[in-house]
């Protein structure tokens, strides 16, 4: 019961917060794996902040992976209309 109620609470701000949360994070944690040295709040920073100046190539990874992974998640649905049905085959 305790979870419909809670459910019933979540605002849309929330839900973005904490998609805003997972893109930073899954971010960092990729590029770290790439061997980017940035602490999690350098990455937040450049999430935050366009990049100007000397980015330098480890801003510019988070910058770009920051890029790609909205790129690929305002395009989901469509990819999933398009390919949905050559996977059902």
């Amino acid at each position: 019961m305790a979870y419909i109620e809670y459910m019933q609470n979540v605002t849309l701000a929330k839900v973005s917060s904490y998609e805003r949360a997972f893109e930073i994070e899954y971010t960092h944690h990729s590029t770290a794996i790439e061997g980017n040295t940035l602490p999690l709040m350098e990455t937040k920073y450049v999430y935050q902040f366009p990049l100007g100046g000397d980015g330098g190539s480890e801003k510019i990874n988070s910058h770009r992976h920051r890029n790609f992974y909205s790129l690929f998640t305002t395009n989901r649905q469509q990819r999933q209309e398009k390919f949905l049905p050559l996977l059902l085959h």
